[in-house]
C-alpha cells in the first residue's frame, strides 16, 4: 500500500510540474548573499521530474537537501525537507520567503551555455 501511495504522489508531482504552472520554476538557481538574513540558499536545482537538490546556510553551517518539490498556490514545497516557502518570480529572480520568520532569500536563474 505504501508503494502505491508513493507512486500516486510521484505521478501527481509529475503532472503538476509538467504543466505551465510549475515549469517556469524548473532550472538551476544560485543564491545571493544577504548579510541581514539568518539563512541563505546557496543554490538549488528544481528538475522537471519533480525532484530537487539544494544547499542552504543556517548561521554559518551549510546543509544539503534532496527530495521532491511542488508548487502549491504561491508556495514552493520541499517535501523531504518538510519546508515550504512563499515563492514569487521577478524575471530571472526567484524570491523565497520563510513564512514563519518573514526572512527572504533571492536566487538568480543560472544560465547554461
Amino acid at each position: 500500500m505504501k508503494k502505491t501511495a508513493s507512486s500516486i504522489l510521484m505521478l501527481a508531482t509529475l503532472a503538476l510540474v509538467s504543466t505551465g504552472c510549475a515549469s517556469k520554476y524548473v532550472g538551476t538557481w544560485q543564491g545571493t548573499q544577504d548579510a541581514e538574513s539568518p539563512f541563505s540558499i546557496g543554490g538549488m536545482t528544481l528538475a522537471a521530474d519533480g525532484t530537487y537538490t539544494a544547499y542552504a546556510n543556517y548561521d554559518g553551517t551549510s546543509r544539503g537537501f534532496t527530495g521532491c518539490w511542488t508548487i502549491q498556490e504561491d508556495e514552493l514545497v520541499l517535501e523531504h525537507a518538510n519546508r515550504s516557502y512563499g515563492v514569487e518570480l521577478d524575471g530571472d529572480v526567484m524570491i523565497l520567503t520563510d513564512r514563519d520568520t518573514g526572512s527572504s532569500a533571492k536566487l538568480m536563474r543560472a544560465h547554461t551555455e
